[in-house]
């Protein structure tokens, strides 16, 4: 599943880019980038989305969900099914709502005679102390869960 090394990368980086991609009720796939995403274990993830995301609505409507995690060396597809664990976040201003997926398999994308040199390189714009404020409820959130 999830390597030692790639977990510790991603809880270290606190905020890390993933995307994710989900089917809708009427078979339309979806993709989604994504930056609240926690490593509980080798074989889940949590990660949180605004309530009315399209995301978020797929996920309720058909839990399955594939993710594709870019690092140094690293094109992973994870293959995995997610559940809603909790409907609104608590002591945020709008709908975040968090699941747990489980990992059910992992495929190495990364083809031959290319690299990934970095995880995604992601910014806050705006009001970056209340972006950032936000992204510590949220992750401290999925690390709870």
């Amino acid at each position: 599943m999830l390597s030692r090394e790639l977990i510790d990368l991603m809880r270290d980086l606190y905020v890390f880019p993933v995307v994710i991609n989900t089917v809708s009720l009427d078979i339309k796939p979806y993709s989604a980038l994504i930056t609240w995403v926690y490593p509980a274990s080798e074989n889940k993830l949590n990660i949180a989305l605004g309530t009315k995301s399209k995301s978020a609505q797929n996920l309720i409507s058909n839990p399955k969900v594939c993710v594709n995690i870019f690092a140094q060396d690293v094109a992973l597809i994870l293959h995995g099914t997610a559940t809603l664990r909790t409907e609104t976040i608590e002591n945020i201003p709008f709908g975040v709502s968090a699941f747990s997926i489980d990992v059910e398999s992992v495929e190495n994308n990364l083809f031959s005679g290319a690299t990934i040199l970095s995880p995604i390189t992601f910014a806050h714009t705006g009001n970056i102390e209340k972006a950032i404020n936000l992204d510590k409820i949220v992750i401290e959130h999925l690390k709870s869960l």
